[in-house]
């Protein structure tokens, strides 16, 4: 990516998968924003996810009725396209739009992204993931189509909204 002023922006990011007893148990998401110019400005986010904790948040926030949430796998794939922006397959973003849409309902709800996303940011609200998606969703309707949220993620709108509700903490 280049803008007008000849520097050049590079996003990497990198998995670190952590396993026990052959279970996923921990991932941490490491994100380096670069930007290539004549101030050479670098940032450095990283995003750890524990099935402790998200086995916790949902305690916390739905009680023991959890049938309708996803295992800690699905939360991971679902939160992964995320961060992974334009290098996600087209593949990745349909399955991850399918937990998202809790209600099966070809939209994602905004209170079922917020049901999501409130696991990593616990002080966020809807109004603040509102915000994101109102970047994209001509309708104002709250909601995201799949033509809509893979351009929510492929613009980067969705690891941006990760890395505030991250840091809100």
């Amino acid at each position: 990516m280049t803008d007008n002023n000849n520097s050049k922006r590079r996003i990497f990011i990198r998995e670190h998968v952590y396993k026990r007893d052959n279970h996923l148990d921990q991932i941490e998401f490491e994100f380096i924003d670069d930007l290539e110019s004549e101030s050479s400005i670098k940032r450095n986010y990283s995003l750890w996810l524990t099935r402790d904790h998200y086995t916790k948040a949902i305690l916390r926030q739905y009680g023991y009725s959890t049938n309708k949430m996803p295992t800690f796998e699905e939360y991971i794939d679902a939160v992964r396209p995320l961060i992974a922006g334009h290098c996600c397959s087209e593949h990745d973003l349909r399955r991850a739009f399918n937990i998202f849409d809790q209600h099966q309902n070809g939209i994602i709800e905004l209170h079922e992204f917020y049901r999501f996303i409130s696991i990593i940011g616990r002080s966020t609200t809807e109004e603040k993931i509102l915000n994101f998606i109102e970047r994209v969703n001509i309708s104002n309707d709250k909601n995201l189509n799949y033509e809509q949220f893979k351009q929510f993620v492929r613009l980067g709108h969705g690891r941006e909204m990760l890395v505030n509700v991250s840091l809100e903490e």
